[in-house]
């Protein structure tokens, strides 16, 4: 099983939710993401001021999972944690790491010109230096590969580090760029489900909102999966129908006096009719 980590900052609108007492503008939405499912398997939402690193401590580690992770999220200790939770991690580089380099597993002989982008440049087993912090807290082994970027986006190079020495570079590499599917799940739920503007202006409301956005999203993809249990509708209808309805404000009345008539063209699921 394979899981990315990230956080998303909704658009705050310049409103302010108030916080253990801390005045803060915007929320964070610290995700954890199934590559294999595409769902969303956990979530909290926090103030804007807090910290990453501090909520990704908080995550049960899966034993046998990938985890897969940006800059943000480097911690020795919480590496540590990982890997003696029997799973495994994948993240990118970070500034002045003081390594010791074991063993060189491949290096590309073409000039770096002669080089595209996402091709491998080289694969090590390195470990932290002994002047660095990092050693304090992770004494273990660790995979450097280093990829290709493209030159006119990118100034540098982008070093991978992992404790996975099964997995070839290539599977490493792209294992980093599946990353982005969690991006793409923050603004697929913008765009479709209404999550750019919130109804209400207390914390509690936006998170509400938030949550309802997460569920729906769960659901369209159960849906998806799961589509021929419906009968004449499709994951667009599907779309249309949450985006429409998920923060509509209704008007609750008694209607026990009108007698119930079955609508023929009302939707039902199949099971329904199985009986």
């Amino acid at each position: 099983m394979k899981r990315t980590i990230d956080r998303c900052l909704p658009p705050s609108q310049r409103r302010r939710c108030k916080e253990s007492n801390i005045r803060i503008t915007g929320l964070k939405v610290h995700t954890v993401f199934s590559l294999n499912d595409k769902i969303p398997t956990y979530f909290t939402i926090k103030g804007a001021n807090s910290s990453d690193l501090s909520e990704a401590k908080e995550i049960e580690i899966e034993p046998n999972c990938t985890y897969v992770f940006d800059r943000g999220y480097i911690s020795s200790e919480w590496w540590n944690k990982i890997t003696e939770s029997n799973a495994l991690f994948v993240s990118r580089n970070f500034r002045h790491f003081d390594y010791i380099k074991i063993k060189t597993i491949f290096k590309t002989q073409k000039k770096e010109k002669d080089l595209k982008s996402g091709d491998i440049i080289e694969d090590s087993i390195i470990t932290a230096g002994k002047k660095s912090k990092f050693k304090a807290n992770y004494k273990n082994k660790l995979r450097m590969v280093i990829v290709k970027r493209d030159n006119e986006r990118h100034e540098t190079n982008l070093n991978l580090f992992t404790n996975d020495f099964s997995r070839t570079a290539e599977e490493i590499a792209k294992l980093y760029k599946d990353r982005w599917q969690i991006e793409l799940l923050f603004k697929w739920i913008k765009q479709n489900l209404k999550i750019k503007k919130f109804l209400g202006k207390s914390e509690n409301a936006v998170k509400i909102q938030i949550c309802v956005a997460m569920i729906a999203y769960v659901l369209l993809k159960i849906a998806e999966i799961v589509k021929s249990i419906a009968k004449k509708i499709t994951i667009k209808s599907l779309i249309t129908i949450a985006r429409c309805g998920l923060f509509t404000k209704l008007r609750i009345k008694d209607n026990s006096k009108y007698k119930h008539q079955k609508d023929i063209n009302q939707l039902q699921f199949k099971f329904m009719n199985d009986s």
